[in-house]
């Protein structure tokens, strides 16, 4: 009788320290997930306060009035009292350039510096004055 009670004794015991240690288990794995989660949404947070930092400075661009006049420069057009538009077109400025500059700058495109012919009242100022320009 007494290995009896003794079994049932230890059986007890091995069951309790079973369901404590299971129990043990299950929270740390709960509490595992959350961290994990809530570590999932400090990154998300830190993305989401990038963000709205870049927002706030794209709208600051966007809310300055240098920036909506450039704008509407641009695409409507618009010019301010006493402004002037001047339009560049390839052939003004293929227009001053001998045929010998011409053949040069179509052979290079990417070259550093293109000398623009001089008109021939620029050349006799330039002979007189400035020789440099020659």
């Amino acid at each position: 009788m007494k290995n009896i009670l003794k079994i049932g004794a230890v059986i007890f015991l091995v069951s309790i320290i079973s369901f404590v240690g299971y129990s043990t288990v299950i929270n740390y794995m709960k509490s595992y997930a959350v961290s994990k989660d809530k570590q999932e949404f400090l990154s998300q947070i830190e993305k989401i306060n990038q963000e709205s930092k870049e927002l706030e400075q794209l709208k600051a661009i966007v809310n300055d009035t240098d920036y909506k006049n450039k704008e509407v420069k641009q695409k409507l057009d618009v010019k301010d009292k006493g402004e002037v538009s001047v339009s560049i077109s390839p052939a003004s400025i293929v227009e001053n350039m001998s045929d010998e500059e011409l053949i040069r700058v179509l052979k290079d495109p990417n070259q550093e510096e293109i000398k623009v012919s001089l008109t021939n009242k620029e050349k006799w100022v330039a002979f007189f004055f400035d020789k440099s320009k020659l």
